[in-house]
């Protein structure tokens, strides 16, 4: 399984680096959500998974509805969430 990992917390990324390919999976991590579309746009990924604090783009919702749109078949997750991301 391929996942695509948008994080800007580096740190965190390696620590989920060593978890997730201890675990059997493959994992590409960026730390943008511009290069979050771009990967997505360039790689064929089973899930997403989208850092909802991180600070760019500043209109989450629309990178979240744009990665699913270019990675339709693959689970997109967004981290972490609040009972506010989910009211308008």
């Amino acid at each position: 399984m391929r996942i695509l990992f948008a994080e800007d917390d580096r740190s965190l990324c390696r620590a989920e680096k060593t978890i997730l390919e201890n675990a059997g999976y493959s994992v590409d991590f960026v730390h943008t959500g511009e290069d979050a579309l771009a990967y997505a746009l360039a790689g064929d990924y089973d899930g997403i998974v989208l850092d909802w604090m991180m600070p760019a783009p500043k209109q989450k919702k629309q990178a979240a509805f744009a990665l699913r749109s270019v990675s339709p078949a693959a689970d997109l997750l967004r981290r972490p969430c609040r009972q506010a991301d989910f009211t308008s």
